[in-house]
């Protein structure tokens, strides 16, 4: 899957969009743009301590009925904070579920 982001100050990706467009919003210099290659990481189980929740660690949510992947977070724990307590609902009803992610720059 192609998307597009930018980096924090510290190297990590932020700013994740499936198009260009949509990271413009967010940044003043479109030449910090770059293409995303975003690929589930094989690793799928959920964080289970403070540690692994605030660890920098790609997760969206893959929504079943759009087939795509959004809410691009760089941490559990801001993933978490995009739900607040609907996850689990969202979860049990079928509509979703986050997914862990491998994301680099497109070559």
């Amino acid at each position: 899957m192609i998307y597009y982001g930018t980096r924090a100050e510290d190297g990590h990706f932020i700013y994740i969009y499936p198009s260009f467009h949509q990271v413009t919003l967010c940044v003043e210099d479109t030449k910090e743009i770059v293409k995303l290659k975003i690929e589930l990481a094989k690793n799928q189980e959920l964080p289970e301590t403070r540690e692994e929740e605030i660890a920098i660690d790609y997760w969206g949510w893959y929504d079943f009925k759009n087939e795509e992947i959004s809410l691009i977070q760089s941490s559990w724990i801001l993933m978490k904070v995009c739900f607040g307590n609907s996850m689990n609902t969202l979860m049990q009803n079928g509509m979703g579920k986050p997914v862990r992610l491998n994301i680099e720059v497109a070559k």
